[in-house]
């Protein structure tokens, strides 16, 4: 505001900024013409409680309502993934301590390389150069 009015003091600043304020506060509606305009609902304490109850049965019943987890089983809604993978038990140890290619023989480590160069002479003499393994 300053800029606007560059002779006004910041005491005077302030004045008018409480004047402007004031004028706008004054131009609000009051809770009676909002009521009248059905934009502010009259307060009745036991109204209220009545709709948020209301509200709660709504919602209670809803759950109620819900299928159970057999039902959705059963229409196949939700499915199991053991039902369509087969799932096996596996030993329980410290997988981050076993290192399995640390006991691998010098004959299982040519056997593996074997098995590579089997796979790139493969790749290399495919017609569109994809691997197909």
């Amino acid at each position: 505001l300053s800029e606007v009015w560059p002779w006004a003091t910041p005491k005077m600043v302030q004045k008018l900024i409480l004047v402007l304020f004031r004028r706008r506060l004054s131009q609000r509606p009051t809770a009676e013409e909002l009521e009248q305009r059905n934009i502010l609902k009259p307060r009745n304490e036991q109204e209220e409680q009545e709709e948020k109850r209301e509200i709660k049965r709504r919602l209670t019943r809803k759950l109620s309502q819900r299928p159970t987890v057999e039902e959705l089983r059963e229409a196949k809604i939700l499915i199991r993934f053991s039902d369509y993978v087969e799932v096996a038990d596996a030993q329980d140890y410290d997988r981050r301590a076993d290192k399995p290619w640390t006991r691998l023989t010098a004959a299982d480590k040519k056997e593996c390389a074997a098995v590579d160069t089997m796979r790139v002479q493969r790749v290399v003499g495919h017609k569109w150069g994809v691997p197909r393994w």
